[in-house]
């Protein structure tokens, strides 16, 4: 066993890294502006540009028979909405999308809009009932997404115009690929695009490859087949089609949500570092199998006294802007751990490989900011090195990082 406890501290002072967790209070520019001051404004353009495309999306009535399908496209509508809502999040994989071309491409594009409508209620509803949106506020959100839904429509109609194509056809098919891939697209940018004037927040997770790859996959596979279906063999077959995507809807749910419970059994919540519970499974293997490692335990030094001045968003946002930096700086070394309040673990193999690591930590100070005023922080390590020659505690271990890094902090102060 060999334990080095020669503490280290790095000091915050000017980097590229650098945190502006706030904007000045005196800026003017268009970089600074609220969101929401530029989300009215966005959301009217989108009512009247989807008000204005809406009269070329109307056609003659429809054909006997229709109105039987038009029925099971609103019950697989609603019953996939309801199920992407009440198990996951409104960002997760949905099929929604297939009844709603099949509409327009079948019934044509009144019925799509009912059925985009549809859609629309079930959430708008959905959320009131849940608590999560104020019936206040549901007018306004109505309209929003309803004209969202419209605009994709219209791109999807546009598309099927311009390459001509014709569902009768075979070999049109592929030609379907561009106009799906519209849809989604369009739908899915403006969504984007809300949520960043009405928060301020990036969200691309509607845009993951894995979402991307399910929406083209089940898209292009069902919609094409329940048209032909229902053209050659009638409404049975089309309607055991449409009604086959409620399950897999369900199993798809039921993936995401798992995976959601699995990720937060290793990462932790606010940082998204692997948490206290993965650090212990990894380490008591690792003392288990006695394969050496190197560890380094990291406190970050007067962090009460700006959660006491600055309040506690601040400091969360320091732990975060702390982990996502020095975390990715200890890459591919090893990982980077929180292991409870501002204290934080890095899992290595070697010697070698830590002193590496914190040798470009120290090399790469941060400048942090909060409302205008600039302060800086500074953090102690205490390192060990478990060579596998005998049997040692998880516990034992982070007890003697514990001891070098407070002697450190100790050390430093006096």
């Amino acid at each position: 066993m060999e334990a080095a406890g020669s503490a280290k501290s790095a000091r915050v002072s000017e980097t590229s890294e650098t945190l502006n967790l706030t904007k000045s209070a005196n800026a003017h520019n268009v970089h600074n502006t609220h969101p929401s001051k530029l989300f009215l404004p966005y959301a009217g353009s989108l009512v009247l540009l989807s008000a204005l495309l809406t009269p070329s999306l109307i056609r003659g009535p429809w054909k006997s028979g229709e109105p039987l399908l038009f029925f099971l496209l609103l019950i697989t509508t609603i019953g996939l909405n309801l199920l992407q809502y009440t198990m996951s999040d409104q960002f997760s994989f949905s099929l929604g999308i297939v009844p709603e071309l099949v509409g327009l491409y079948l019934l044509g594009p009144p019925a799509a809009l009912l059925l985009i409508l549809a859609t629309v209620l079930t959430n708008t509803v959905y959320r009131i009932a849940a608590g999560t949106l104020k019936p206040v506020a549901a007018g306004g959100r109505l309209i929003i997404n309803l004209s969202v839904f419209m605009l994709a429509l219209a791109a999807a109609s546009a598309l099927t115009s311009l390459l001509k194509i014709d569902m009768g056809r075979t070999e049109d098919v592929w030609k379907f690929f561009v106009v799906v891939l519209g849809f989604g697209l369009v739908n899915n940018l403006l969504l984007v695009g809300i949520v960043r004037l009405a928060s301020g927040q990036w969200i691309f997770s509607m845009l993951s490859a894995l979402k991307i790859g399910y929406y083209i996959f089940f898209s292009f596979l069902f919609i094409p087949l329940i048209i032909y279906s229902f053209q050659d063999r009638g409404l049975l077959m089309a309607g055991l089609l449409l009604l086959a995507l409620l399950p897999i809807q369900f199993i798809s749910q039921s993936s995401h949500r798992l995976q959601i419970q699995e990720d937060a059994l290793v990462h932790d919540a606010l940082t998204g570092l692997f948490n206290y519970h993965n650090l212990k499974t990894r380490m008591t293997k690792l003392l288990a199998e006695q394969r050496p490692f190197a560890l380094a335990l990291a406190d970050l030094d007067g962090f009460k006294e700006v959660n006491d001045t600055y309040g506690h968003v601040c400091g969360n946002e320091i732990l975060k802007q702390f982990s996502r930096v020095f975390g990715k700086m200890g890459k591919p070394e090893g990982d980077l751990f929180r292991y409870g309040g501002d204290e934080f673990c890095f899992l290595t193999e070697s010697k070698e490989l830590l002193e590496r690591v914190l040798r470009r930590w120290e090399a790469a100070p941060m400048k942090f900011e909060w409302e205008g005023n600039q302060f800086t922080v500074e953090f102690s390590i205490g390192t060990i090195y478990y060579d596998g020659s005998e049997q040692r505690s998880f516990d034992s271990i982070i007890a003697e990082a514990d001891r070098e890094m407070y002697a450190s902090k100790l050390e430093r102060r006096s």
